[in-house]
């Protein structure tokens, strides 16, 4: 059987978001105190997604 997976793609500067992207991607910006990513891998668990993938170039080594 195959396993679901998912890719989240996790590009760009996020000039936008700027002052709070000035030294991390924006999948680690902080909502509550958790980043952005934790929410959307919470989310793919809950469709019992467990291989995911991530596409990042911006900073991606912060994301590790």
């Amino acid at each position: 059987m195959d396993l679901p997976e998912a890719i989240i793609l996790c590009g760009g500067k996020g000039e936008r978001l700027r002052p709070i992207t000035n030294d991390i991607p924006k999948p680690l910006a902080k909502i509550n105190n958790k980043p952005i990513l934790h929410y959307v891998i919470e989310h793919l668990k809950k469709f019992d997604i467990r291989n995911i993938n991530i596409a990042s170039v911006f900073k991606s080594s912060v994301l590790k």
